[in-house]
């Protein structure tokens, strides 16, 4: 029987990966571009990408961290390195292969077998990705990426941290999971708000 390891959960999608403007050579460049930015974003980070398990699915990856690397850096210099790699892919490319970023991190036990790896706390990663309102948060923004965190992420790493700038973070509630979610636009920041407690914060 395979023991459960705790992980932290990252996973990333392109927005509009399959429009039907982008060609077969647009759509091979996003996803080199996109396996470059998560390179860069990482090995910037302190985090080495041969140290993370790496999955491609469909329009994006999926990836787990290992429990000894910090989470904190995944909400701290992590986002404005990977914003800064899209920038320079979308920079080098014709529109057709610009990207924007939709992420989510979560964290939680994760169990390794001969058929891959299986966990509620994927399942939900899954979910906070695909999210409506991560992708409207996406929609309206300036930037090239937008970020929802678990409210168990939220509080345990993003709140404790000086520089995750977690006033600038908005609570929303998802239709895909039970619980409430927090999301950021790293490179097109919200207004900080301060951070009363849960009860007391407005739902958007």
């Amino acid at each position: 029987m395979t023991v459960p390891v705790h992980q932290t959960i990252l996973v990333v999608d392109v927005a509009g990966y399959s429009a039907a403007e982008r060609t077969t050579t647009d759509v091979t460049d996003l996803k080199k571009g996109l396996h470059h930015a998560l390179k860069t974003a990482f090995d910037g980070s302190g985090v080495p990408w041969d140290q993370v398990r790496v999955e491609g699915c469909g329009d994006g990856y999926f990836v787990l961290v290992p429990g000894r690397f910090g989470k904190s850096v995944f909400v701290e210099r992590f986002p404005a390195l990977l914003a800064e790699a899209v920038r320079v892919h979308n920079a080098r490319h014709r529109r057709q292969a610009h990207m924007q970023l939709r992420m989510a991190l979560h964290a939680g036990e994760v169990a390794y077998g001969e058929h891959g790896v299986t966990s509620p706390a994927i399942n939900k990663t899954f979910s906070l990705v695909n999210a409506q309102v991560l992708r409207k948060a996406l929609a309206e923004s300036g930037g090239v990426l937008a970020l929802a965190v678990s409210s168990w992420f939220f509080d345990e790493v993003v709140r404790p941290s000086a520089m995750a700038n977690a006033a600038s973070y908005r609570r929303v509630r998802t239709r895909t999971i039970s619980d409430v979610a927090w999301i950021a636009r790293p490179d097109d920041p919200y207004s900080p708000k301060k951070l009363r407690g849960t009860r007391k914060l407005r739902f958007w």
